[in-house]
């Protein structure tokens, strides 16, 4: 297909959302779920099943505004049952006999039986958020109360959005930083930019081959770049916008010289420009720690 034919096409945008599982990812469409696993010895494990209700869900999960906080709460339980399953899909023969349960967890089987794993992701739901929130909200809005009685003065809303945005920033990156240290965490990031790279590779009607979605971490540097010169493009602040009288006592060529450094610098140190280019680094962080993601080979 040739370039002019792709310029006036009409970009492709997918459906289709998904999640890492343990060795794994999951996808989600309008009314099937599949989930693929790599298991102990190699293979790769395959699941489809039809979602309840489709395309033809309840008026609550349609309504605009309503239907945000339903699917928010679906998502995380589809999320945490993949999850549980993907975990029981490694679990082999031979590691359960090697591992002799303690007195405590047959307290629990026998008490909870095959209710005991949605009871232990209920919980670590729970948790969850309740870290969410504190490390997101209390930490930041703490930390401004506590900079304010050090200063003497109250900020005003601007400054303490600037720092609540840069602290939230600070947590986040920190903390997939530090978790990714650990083995299992790496790896479930690994799997995590494979599925967001999977679906550009998808929506750009590409082949699904791993050759052609390791393309894409070209377009992330890219669009990284691109990001970065606008965030700290030199800011012109003497150049306004021309009035009609003014380009009347001046040449075309001192009219492009002007627009251009007036232009300039419109996003220096732009605060939402700022939150992107972290997030886009933590994925660039993830991916250079760790080449398996795109290539489906173990280390």
């Amino acid at each position: 297909m040739s370039n002019n034919a792709n310029a006036g096409k009409e970009k492709f945008k997918s459906k289709i959302g998904g999640q890492a599982v343990i060795e794994g990812v999951m996808m989600r469409g309008i009314d099937k779920m599949s989930m693929a696993n790599r298991l102990p010895n190699g293979e790769i494990d395959i699941d489809i099943w039809e979602i309840k209700g489709g395309k033809n869900q309840a008026w609550y999960r349609k309504t605009p505004f309503v239907r945000g906080i339903f699917n928010f709460v679906t998502s995380m339980l589809d999320g945490y049952k993949c999850i549980s399953r993907s975990v029981d899909k490694q679990m082999t023969d031979d590691a359960e006999e090697e591992e002799e349960p303690t007195k405590f967890e047959k307290w629990l089987e026998e008490k909870q039986g095959d209710k005991l794993m949605p009871v232990v992701s209920g919980i670590s739901m729970v948790i969850g958020v309740a870290v969410a929130l504190f490390l997101f909200m209390w930490v930041p809005s703490a930390v401004i109360k506590l900079a304010e009685n050090i200063a003497g003065a109250e900020f005003n809303a601007v400054v303490k959005n600037i720092i609540e945005g840069l602290l939230k920033i600070a947590i986040f990156v920190g903390y997939t930083a530090l978790t990714s240290l650990m083995p299992d965490m790496k790896r479930l990031y690994e799997y995590h930019g494979a599925e967001h790279k999977t679906i550009a590779c998808y929506e750009a009607e590409t082949e699904l081959t791993p050759e052609n979605v390791k393309k894409f971490v070209e377009d992330y540097n890219k669009m990284i770049d691109e990001l970065n010169n606008k965030y700290n493009e030199t800011q012109y602040k003497d150049y306004g916008v021309l009035t009609k009288s003014q380009e009347n006592g001046m040449t075309k060529e001192q009219i492009e010289k002007w627009n251009e450094k007036a232009k300039s610098g419109l996003l220096y140190h732009d605060q939402t420009i700022g939150k992107i280019i972290a997030f886009l680094w933590i994925i660039s962080y993830i991916r250079n720690r760790s080449r398996f993601a795109t290539t489906g080979h173990r280390h």
